[in-house]
């Protein structure tokens, strides 16, 4: 039995980790395996050449640019496609992404820049530059309403700071000093005369005639921009209709009420502006005992738009929280000369008011 323990021990030493075939077993098993797998993978033909170069591999790598982002070379022999990984082509590559690069922030500081500019220049409508202009205008009435002594602030040679009929005299006249300054009549063109812009000028009824013709050939309210009034004028004589629409002893008034629907219908249909406010901004003027019934024919004119009459008479249909008032004057010659002025109302003996037709006692002075 004691040489088979002695063969055994023998072998043992041999193969323990510090000999020497030990060692070459370790170092030489790996490589014999790595070369198998090397020559069974890589095709015939394969050249070193193929293989990128430290270089390539270091960009490549250091940029962290994806195989698939470089062109293929030219097919190797068999199903195999061999990258090219040139140094060139690599810096073509980095010199396109960063011109993209360029304009792609390029691109972006413009729309900046563009929307800057958008942020700074706004468009105002026409509504939002008024609402602007009537605040300066209220900021100055109440600075003149402040001033309750009856002296002066402005320097106008008309101007009356005295007398009950003034609320605030102050008031009323800066009130008045901005109105001939802003206000603004847009007159519609459209009708034909003698019905619509024409009107009586010598009887009692002068003042609506009077009115409309000042207004059509004036210059110190009307304005020919519709987009910059204030207000729009119907020119319509209701006088004129009863003229030559209304048929002596009928009981119905129905062909004035249709001239002025009609007249209404082809202005809101041309233009933007009665629709827009149903016609709140708008306003007619008669002095005919007929107006208010005129204007019922159309209801937005009857609610909504200011009415300037001679009959001012609630019980039909006047509203003064909108309507105005309109003296009656019979003018005999057409002209308004030499009417301003005169004695002061205590001093006038004689101061009527006739009804129609110039009956009863009073009508004899009129």
């Amino acid at each position: 039995m004691r040489p088979p323990n002695k063969i055994l021990s023998s072998s043992l030493s041999s193969s323990s980790p510090g000999s020497p075939y030990f060692l070459v077993l370790i170092v030489a098993l790996p490589l014999v395996v790595i070369s198998v797998v090397v020559c069974t993978l890589v095709p015939q033909g394969f050249s070193r050449s193929a293989l990128p170069s430290r270089t390539t591999w270091r960009v490549g790598y250091s940029r962290s640019y994806p195989l698939a982002s470089f062109s293929l070379a030219e097919a190797a022999p068999g199903n195999y496609s061999i990258f090219n990984f040139s140094d060139s082509l690599i810096a073509k590559e980095l010199n396109q992404s960063g011109h993209e690069q360029e304009m792609l922030n390029l691109k972006e500081s413009d729309e900046v820049a563009v929307n800057a500019s958008e942020k700074v220049i706004k468009r105002y409508s026409r509504i939002e530059k008024m609402e602007a202009s009537l605040a300066t205008v209220r900021s100055s009435i109440r600075e003149a309403a402040r001033v309750r002594n009856l002296t002066s602030v402005h320097q106008d040679p008309d101007y009356v700071p005295q007398g009950p009929i003034y609320r605030n005299a102050n008031a009323f006249h800066r009130s008045y000093l901005e109105m001939e300054k802003l206000f603004k009549i847009y007159v519609y063109e459209e009708g034909e005369p003698p019905m619509f812009h024409d009107g009586p000028c010598k009887s009692i009824y002068s003042t609506e005639g009077r009115f409309i013709h000042e207004l059509e050939k004036g210059n110190s309210y009307r304005t020919r921009d519709p987009n910059e009034a204030m207000v729009y004028f119907l020119p319509f004589s209701v006088v004129m209709m009863v003229q030559y629409l209304y048929v002596p002893g009928a009981h119905e008034i129905h062909a004035i009420g249709r001239a002025v629907v009609d007249y209404v219908n082809i202005i809101s249909n041309k233009h933007p502006y009665w629709n827009r406010s149903l016609g709140a901004d708008h306003f007619m003027l008669s002095c005919h005992d007929w107006g208010p019934r005129t204007s019922a024919y159309v209801p937005n004119l009857f609610n909504n738009s200011i009415r300037v009459l001679c009959n001012a008479n609630t019980s039909e249909g006047f509203n003064p929280s909108k309507d105005a008032s309109f003296p009656e004057i019979h003018l005999r010659t057409g002209e308004a000369k030499g009417l301003v002025g005169g004695l002061s109302p205590s001093r006038r003996p004689i101061l009527p008011s006739s009804p129609a037709g110039c009956t009863g006692t009073l009508g004899s002075y009129y």
